[in-house]
């Protein structure tokens, strides 16, 4: 009896089988890191959720919102005493009051992990070393149990850098107090006249100072506080300004969004538009996030909303401000 040859792949036919894979995964690929951010995306939409219940919890037992930030004497730009952020102040309604009473309210908190402000305390600077995820989005590539970044941002209000309550001696470094979370503020709903649909209270920022911005020392965290003098900076607070949403391709764990000057040795050439002279204070003056088009934010009614970046820049600056009368249909 004769034998039939068996025969086996060609070369060409494992090439072309090896092509159809690589083409398979290719496709694959895209949607897999599509639906992984999809996921992440919902993720930091239940956290900044979470945070919007924690604000109205606390406004219900305290018939207001939490100030900013608590400073001393002097305004916003000259301010002394650097005192508890809202992040810290709402632990409680975020369930972590264990965390809330490691802290020492009598003493001062810190802005940046450089600083040694009189009386601050080592358990005000131990905890503002530790992370804290609640305040981390997940698709931050910054975010880690080892690093202690923020990325939600309360919005002290908004428009143009005229309309400022001042501005600190290094250029960009300005403060409003029309929102609802600023320097000393007692804001209840009462005082959102807009309507609290039409108003941020919370946003998303992926420009505060990390470690790869400048370095371990000069970084800023989740339970910053605002530090004043000529080179002010806001800690957990950021303005809807002419910036809009993503204004710069960098970030805080790239660039130096918050001390350097533009093109300084902490910047990456292209980050910052031409012409800007200055990074200084774009960390209080921009929000921005890792999410493709946009970034979500919280408003005045605990809601959250994804805001495209090509927001008209008018329409994005009377969002952050509580009373500017524009009460109907601002919201893209």
């Amino acid at each position: 009896m004769s034998r039939q040859p068996r025969r086996g792949f060609t070369l060409i036919e494992l090439l072309v089988v090896i092509a159809i894979i690589a083409i398979l995964i290719a496709l694959l690929l895209p949607a897999v890191q599509s639906a992984r951010e999809a996921a992440r995306r919902s993720d930091c939409k239940s956290r900044l959720r979470q945070i919007g219940i924690a604000l109205h919890n606390y406004h219900d037992q305290h018939r207001a919102f939490p100030p900013g930030s608590i400073i001393g004497g002097g305004n916003s730009c000259t301010s002394t005493g650097r005192r508890a952020p809202w992040t810290v102040q709402i632990l409680p309604q975020l369930e972590d009051t264990n965390r809330y009473e490691n802290f020492n309210f009598e003493a001062e908190f810190v802005s940046s992990n450089a600083e040694s402000p009189t009386g601050t305390t080592t358990a005000n600077r131990i905890e503002f070393n530790r992370n804290n995820s609640k305040y981390q989005c997940p698709s931050d590539p910054n975010s880690s149990a080892s690093n202690n970044n923020a990325n939600y941002f309360g919005v002290m209000g908004g428009g143009t850098l005229g309309s400022a309550d001042c501005t600190s001696s290094n250029n960009g470094r300005a403060f409003w107090t029309n929102g609802i979370l600023f320097q000393n503020s007692d804001m209840a709903i009462r005082d959102v006249t807009d309507g609290t649909s039409n108003v941020f209270i919370v946003g998303e920022t992926k420009y505060q100072l990390t470690v790869g911005g400048r370095g371990d020392a000069h970084r800023l965290g989740w339970a910053s506080t605002i530090r004043g003098g000529g080179s002010s900076v806001t800690g957990v607070l950021a303005a809807t300004t002419d910036a809009g949403i993503n204004p710069y391709e960098g970030h805080g764990g790239r660039q130096d969004t918050t001390f350097d000057t533009g093109g300084g040795q902490y910047d990456v050439p292209g980050a910052f538009p031409a012409g800007s002279g200055t990074a200084q204070g774009l960390s209080n003056r921009a929000f921005g996030s890792f999410h493709v088009g946009g970034a979500q934010f919280v408003l005045a009614d605990g809601s959250v909303q994804f805001v495209s970046e090509n927001v008209n820049n008018a329409v994005f600056r009377l969002l952050g401000q509580r009373d500017d009368g524009n009460a109907s249909g601002v919201l893209p």
